[in-house]
């Protein structure tokens, strides 16, 4: 069985879109509140800030920028517009989380997460976008699709790619996506960038320390410039323009002088991990102990505890229990389910103990399943 996800909405990313900002007085720069999404108001957006977005609201021009808050992680992860993307939650608590997407024209994009738990993050590449991704800060690395990304690495999602990240707490992150055509037009990029960045079809991590923080900084600069009552579309894909020129000068120095070779290599950790994911999503039902996990996939068990701990810091059957449990929570946002009691739905998906049931749920979540419920 995989992830039930509710029902894609397009929340107006595209170039153009007017955004609901309530801004006030004149000048630059206007800090003002922003309507939030979710059912509870979040109070302290400075602890939803980083180096890349400030402790108040965006709200100068919502034409191109918007900067929203979430009290929900699954109306988070659709905040993307041509992006499959479905979230796990694996820390537990409340969850809260900012998400600011900035329009550069109609090819370029900035976009900006940050996350106050722990999430797993599947997400399909937009069809015809390559994305640039730089981590902002965490507590521990990213891990996308098994491998290390710290702040010095540059990811790059190719278009219609998987990528498969799992995000520590209070991290962030930022992606930069770009529409094949233009960077078609780009009639400057050197042999090795071209190949890197048109002949790739998976998932790949450079290291590089100094052109990351630069990104950091620009993307920063080019956020600040829209952000004024009087910046066009026309100066903010002129802004992207600049943004990706200097970004692609700079990669294409620094790849001549990279050795030949895979840039890194899935770890077997990872496969290991990812094929234990997958049975469980696929027949959480048929999984009742660890023995039935290992029959399933042919994987030793300790070999599977170090991947699960290596990969989401918790054990297979754990991890097994929140799969169930983000189940039950979508179940109980579904219209479908409204007749059916919490118990039943709790139930369905292997939950007889009522009394670990709700402790299991508040502990995760932050919430009683009622509290959940009483969203509808």
């Amino acid at each position: 069985m995989v992830l039930p996800k509710r029902s894609d909405v397009d929340l107006g990313t595209e170039t153009g879109a007017t955004f609901p900002y309530v801004t006030r007085g004149s000048g630059p720069r206007v800090i003002a509140p922003v309507q939030e999404v979710g059912r509870e108001h979040l109070k302290n957006t400075a602890a939803l800030s980083n180096a890349c977005m400030p402790g108040y609201v965006l709200s100068a021009n919502p034409g191109l920028i918007w900067d929203a808050r979430y009290s929900d992680f699954d109306a988070q992860s659709q905040r993307l517009v041509g992006h499959d993307q479905s979230y796990v939650q694996l820390s537990p608590g409340t969850f809260e989380g900012r998400f600011l997407s900035c329009t550069l024209g109609p090819d370029i994009a900035i976009h900006i997460e940050h996350c106050n738990q722990a999430l797993e993050q599947q997400l399909s590449g937009h069809s015809t976008a390559l994305s640039i991704g730089v981590a902002i800060q965490g507590r521990q690395s990213f891990l996308a699709n098994g491998e290390g990304l710290s702040p010095d690495d540059i990811l790059f999602i190719p278009p219609g790619s998987d990528l498969h990240l799992l995000s520590p707490v209070n991290g962030a992150v930022l992606a930069i996506t770009v529409q094949d055509s233009c960077l078609a037009s780009y009639a400057d990029l050197s042999d090795p960038l071209r190949t890197y960045l048109h002949e790739t079809p998976e998932v790949r991590i450079l290291r590089n320390p100094q052109l990351a923080r630069r990104i950091r900084e620009d993307v920063v600069q080019a956020i600040e410039g829209c952000n004024r009552v009087d910046c066009s579309q026309q100066e903010a894909a002129r802004i992207g323009h600049a943004l990706l020129t200097g970004l692609f000068a700079k990669l294409s120095i620094d790849l001549c002088a990279l050795p030949g070779g895979d840039h890194g290599q899935i770890r077997q950790s990872y496969d290991r991990f990812m094929a234990c994911r997958d049975t469980i999503l696929r027949g959480w039902e048929q999984v009742h102990d660890l023995d039935a996990l290992t029959d399933q996939t042919g994987i030793k068990r300790r070999s599977l505890q170090q991947a699960f701990t290596s990969h989401v810091s918790a054990g297979p059957l754990t991890y097994h229990r929140i799969i169930r449990l983000h189940l039950v929570r979508r179940a109980l946002l579904d219209e479908t389910f409204q007749s059916d009691s919490i118990g039943d739905i709790a139930a369905r998906f292997g939950f007889w103990n009522w009394s670990q049931f709700t402790q299991h749920y508040r502990s995760h979540f932050g919430e009683v399943p009622s509290q959940t419920r009483a969203v509808n």
